[in-house]
């Protein structure tokens, strides 16, 4: 599996501005709330740039610290979340945009009269996007992707049924099915959860060999040289894709992500251990991408996983959710959402779903079942390119 990290890119990229003196005497804001943002952010800092804030149109976030993303740059300061128009009359100001959006962002900040040479581009997913070394494979076309994907899970199930393994449709995926009977229009992955022990299980069948055949195979922690995604992945072993995910771009096949659900308990100071726990691993975590490199050893990071998601049982804890990834406002789960699986029809056939699925969904999107207004112009959220293998493009797509 091929990992590049990107950092020393970017890095490179603000020396060169520093070495330009455009940050001198100015006021700079990041705009955008990511990885790449936070951890240029920290960057500027050390080179000491008057870094301000970080301006984002969402105004949920305004007024807000994103804890997760700290984790990935150690900031120096913290960085307030603040809505873009703190730039209207604003003087002296550099805007630095991390999206994909940035002509519309450009836009917006001219309006607030920052000139064109003030909001400068720094990054987006596509600008590292390099597929030279896939030239003369097939690509996979999106459609076709989800397809592959669909047929993933629908491997997926058999084996689940096969080994009485629990799983249940999860997140945008389990909204898809409950909204659109499917994927959701702009959705362009699937997403499983399964309890722990369960889990555990799966990945001891493909460890055997039980759960592999040629098409496809499990990617994780310990079974795959430089992995870098801290949850399985199965994946179509006749593919490969290559995606931005900051800070790195990875080669794997198509695949869909299987989340591990651990325990989570209900009294204060148990559930304040647990959650100190997983912002110490976050940490750990982050500065772990920051600094990958081909090769790097996995086994502390894949047993800490095993440590922390294996505290608190699943089957006799009131609340449940993938938490190591930190986001406890939206992964945790009543227990009894998950008491019992239902079949939900997603596509064609019908799938495990939690029985209060009304309840996770609510928890995690509030009114569901209403379409954001903007949903026909919705960008897929995933940055990377898909192909057949050598030999494999024969197969066709729809």
């Amino acid at each position: 599996m091929h990992v590049m990290n990107i950092m020393s890119e970017l890095y490179n990229k603000i020396d060169g501005m520093c070495n330009t003196g455009i940050f001198e005497n100015r006021q700079v804001y990041i705009w955008g709330v990511s990885k790449a943002s936070y951890i240029s952010a920290q960057y500027l800092l050390k080179r000491n740039v008057n870094v301000i804030s970080v301006l984002d149109n969402n105004s949920g976030l305004w007024g807000s610290f994103s804890k997760q993303l700290q984790n990935y740059a150690d900031m120096q300061k913290m960085l307030m979340i603040e809505s873009p128009e703190i730039l209207r009359e604003n003087n002296n100001v550099l805007v630095l945009v991390f999206s994909r959006a940035y002509d519309s962002i450009l836009k917006q900040s001219m309006s607030y009269g920052i000139v064109r040479e003030n909001c400068i581009h720094m990054y987006s997913p596509e600008k590292y996007l390099d597929l030279s070394d896939f030239s003369g494979l097939t690509e996979i076309l999106v459609e076709y992707r989800k397809k592959l994907q669909y047929d993933i899970l629908k491997y997926l199930k058999e084996i689940c049924h096969k080994y009485n393994i629990r799983y249940y449709l999860a997140a945008g995926t389990l909204l898809g099915a409950v909204r659109h009977k499917g994927y959701i229009p702009w959705d362009d992955d699937i997403d499983v959860y399964m309890p722990w022990d369960d889990y555990r299980r799966l990945i001891e069948l493909f460890r055997d060999g039980s759960g592999k055949n040629d098409r496809y195979s499990l990617k994780y922690y310990g079974l795959a040289d430089n992995f870098s995604w801290i949850y399985v992945k199965l994946q179509d072993n006749r593919t490969i894709s290559r995606g931005v995910r900051f800070p790195l771009i990875c080669d794997i096949g198509v695949n869909i992500d299987i989340f591990p659900m651990g325990g989570i308990p209900a009294e204060e100071r148990k559930f304040k251990m647990l959650e100190e726990r997983v912002s110490e691993f976050q940490k750990k975590w982050a500065k772990h991408l920051v600094n990958f490199e081909m090769g790097s050893d996995t086994s502390v990071i894949a047993a800490e996983i095993n440590d922390i998601m294996s505290t608190y049982s699943f089957e006799s804890s009131p609340y449940v959710g993938y938490f190591i990834n930190g986001y406890w406002n939206w992964e945790k789960h009543s227990k009894k959402a998950y008491e019992r699986a239902i079949k939900l029809q997603f596509e064609d056939e019908t799938f495990d779903a939690p029985q209060g699925y009304d309840e996770v969904l609510t928890h995690s999107y509030g009114n569901y079942m209403e379409l954001p207004p903007n949903w026909q112009t919705i960008q897929y959220p995933h940055t990377y390119k898909a192909f057949w293998k050598k030999g494999m493009d024969e197969i066709g797509q729809v």
